[in-house]
């Protein structure tokens, strides 16, 4: 059976090579745009999908993920204060680049590690090529959680690296808040516990199952649907290794996340930087968020992504929300603050542009969240 199992992937590989020409050793992250240029020291880790293949399952894939974290440093080596960054959708590490510049200029943190998640910026896929390549459009955040789980090990247990705090922004809220409830539900343990991470800051986070989100409820047929946009600007790369992904238009891009009545704010990316911030999303993850069928064979509802209540419990927590941002109501955030840590205010962020991507435009606006 594992030889028989083992001549087809091989087959296929043996095409994908000879008759394609399509490299299976790896596939560039951002699948038509080069990487963007970087703002400080990058370090390299090389996550191994390995640990989670069942010993029979000799079809499933073993991707290993090259995870690019951008490294801004005051240059202190004692009472050091890191801060870890986890990007949105359609983003990539560079979001937060000019929060990190103001924190390590402000004194709230020593290091600032921006993280380009699996299939953005600088990170990519690469793949044993006995089991056959990995296709970007099929990552998950699922998959993203497992990497952050597999980084955060490697950069706090193996290099010690002090991390204090961890930030999510948008899907990266809902990635920190599936690895905590992956930690005190399945492991008895937490992101202090497991890390040494002590504050969590969710800055205009995805809200998951079984709360009330009015974007990802909304049928597809919708104008106002989160489900609507995802299936509207799917696209499917002729390079197999790609698939489907989820490519925002430049104009829509600023106008939902950088602009308030239509008119962008003074932080917002120019032409130029643009290239630099916008990254497409796979399409497995965009639909885990909106709840559609993850597969893209059909446009069919699913539920969204599910974590369990009161996941922060007697550790510090920080939910913000945007007032100026039109992916979620102050409702449906306050509704998140309660849910993961009972009885929790939300933070209000009450600005004329405060919007979506106020970590990249007007990064002082979050400093006191420090």
């Amino acid at each position: 059976m594992f030889r028989t199992k083992w001549i087809g992937k091989f087959s296929v590989l043996f095409l994908l090579v000879t008759f394609l020409g399509i490299d299976t050793k790896s596939i560039g992250a951002r699948p038509i745009d080069s990487p963007p240029p970087q703002d400080g020291p990058v370090l390299t880790y090389y996550i191994d999908g390995a640990s989670s293949l069942a010993a029979d399952d000799f079809n499933a894939p073993i991707t290993k993920h090259i995870i690019r974290v951008n490294h801004y440093s005051s240059g202190a080596t004692v009472n050091r204060k890191g801060i870890l960054c986890v990007h949105g959708f359609g983003d990539n590490s560079s979001i937060f680049a000019p929060l990190a510049q103001r924190l390590i200029a402000t004194g709230k943190a020593t290091d600032v590690y921006a993280v380009d998640l699996p299939g953005h910026g600088g990170s990519y896929l690469s793949t044993y090529p006995i089991f056959g390549p990995p296709v970007y459009g099929e990552l998950s955040v699922w998959e993203y959680t497992d990497v952050m789980q597999e980084l955060l090990y490697q950069m706090t247990q193996k290099e010690f690296k002090n991390i204090n705090t961890i930030v999510g922004h948008s899907i990266g809220g809902l990635v920190v808040q599936l690895l905590q409830d992956r930690l005190v539900n399945e492991s008895s343990s937490s992101l202090r516990t497991s890390y040494g991470i002590e504050n969590a800051v969710l800055i205009a986070s995805d809200i998951p199952n079984p709360l009330p989100w009015a974007g990802g409820d909304l049928p597809a047929d919708n104008p106002y649907s989160a489900k609507k946009l995802v299936i509207d600007f799917k696209a499917t790369s002729t390079n197999i290794l790609i698939g489907n992904y989820v490519d925002t238009p430049d104009d829509y891009f600023i106008y939902s996340k950088y602009s308030v009545g239509g008119v962008p704010v003074s932080g917002a990316p120019s032409a130029a930087n643009l290239p630099k911030v916008k990254n497409r999303e796979p399409y497995a993850s965009a639909a885990n968020i909106v709840g559609l069928d993850p597969t893209a064979r059909t446009n069919n509802a699913v539920p969204r992504i599910s974590v369990r209540r009161n996941i922060w419990n007697g550790f510090n927590l920080k939910v913000v929300w945007l007032d100026k941002d039109p992916f979620f109501s102050q409702a449906e955030s306050a509704g998140l603050a309660d849910y993961l840590k009972a009885g929790l205010s939300l933070s209000v962020i009450s600005d004329s542009e405060a919007v979506h991507g106020t970590p990249y435009s007007k990064p002082d606006l979050l400093l006191p969240l420090f």
